[in-house]
């Protein structure tokens, strides 16, 4: 029936998201940090409205806000609120929920960033920190009331998004589902390619039969992601090795974006790690992490073959 409308997949949420009623296909940008008013009444009603736009930029930017909506809206949420960096926003939701005697329960194989804030500020301000498993655990999601709460602390903590990265950030939202699934296909061949090759140990990749959750991932994902990581036979000198002889796979830390990258954690993510945290959670001297981009899987392997020789 004329009319009537199914559910999106999310390749197609991530172009229609996030639209406003101007019509515009492209988002606008909205680079000014206020905006003026000659009406004092309006002014103290704009600094008491929770991400009041046409106030001030650091409360809530049109473009920022329309980044926020799309991803709220591929996330199946009610509301979202952007950052200037993933810490940035860990930082602000654990302070604008806890204080000093609350208990944070978290998983303990989680990014160093984070565990580092865990164990060094929180610790410092009284917030008792427990680390479990983490394979046991359910997830919540966060409504609109409690996105305000962390709002509210975001204006004071200033770790906002800045309209040119939400920009970014709606510009690379359109092409997400085409990258992610070409960078998952060439991922899996990769993957394929190197836990068959005689100086990899183990490759921790779901899309492989030999990972212990194979299955798991089979029933929750559609592709099984551009990141995986792989441990050589030997030490830190054979991963040092197989970094200085990549040629086209570059050793940078970042990962997601079009350039297949690879990085060795111990000695830079979680450098400041324990060796009692490092081995607990997997990382040893000879784990390497490898991130996908958009080159052909048969010039990626060929690189890994020459330096793996």
């Amino acid at each position: 029936m004329a009319g009537e409308r199914r559910e999106q997949k999310p390749e197609t949420t991530a172009i229609t998201a996030g639209r406003d009623a101007s019509g515009a296909l492209s988002p606008a940008l909205w680079a000014s940090s206020t905006w003026h008013t000659n009406d004092l009444d309006g002014t103290q009603r704009s600094a008491k409205t929770v991400h009041e736009s046409g106030f001030y930029s650091r409360y809530a930017n049109p473009t920022v806000e329309a980044f926020e909506r799309t991803i709220a809206e591929l996330e199946g949420a009610e509301s979202a609120l952007a950052f200037g960096s993933g810490m940035g926003a860990i930082a602000a939701t654990v302070f604008a929920l806890c204080s000093s005697g609350d208990h944070i329960v978290a998983q303990r194989n989680m990014y160093a960033g984070t565990l580092g804030f865990l164990d060094g500020a929180c610790k410092r301000m009284g917030i008792e920190v427990t680390y479990v498993d983490g394979r046991t655990l359910g997830v919540i999601a966060a409504d609109k009331d409690l996105v305000n709460t962390i709002w509210a602390y975001s204006v004071l903590h200033g770790a906002t998004a800045s309209p040119f990265d939400a920009l970014n950030g709606l510009r690379g939202v359109r092409t997400l589902g085409a990258r992610l699934r070409q960078q998952s296909e060439t991922a899996q061949q990769v993957a394929e390619w190197l836990s068959a090759h005689p100086a990899v140990k183990r490759v921790n990749y779901p899309g492989l039969t030999s990972h212990p959750q194979h299955e798991l991932a089979k029933r929750q994902m559609r592709w099984f992601g551009s990141v995986f990581s792989i441990e050589l036979c030997g030490g830190i000198a054979e991963a040092r090795a197989l970094t200085q002889r990549l040629s086209l796979v570059r050793c940078a830390v970042t990962l997601g974006g079009p350039d297949t990258l690879i990085s060795h954690s111990a000695t830079s993510t979680h450098l400041s790690v324990s060796p009692e945290v490092k081995a607990a959670t997997g990382i040893s001297e000879s784990l390497l992490r490898v991130s996908v981009g958009l080159e052909a899987a048969p010039d990626i392997i060929a690189d890994f073959a020459q330096a793996l020789k």
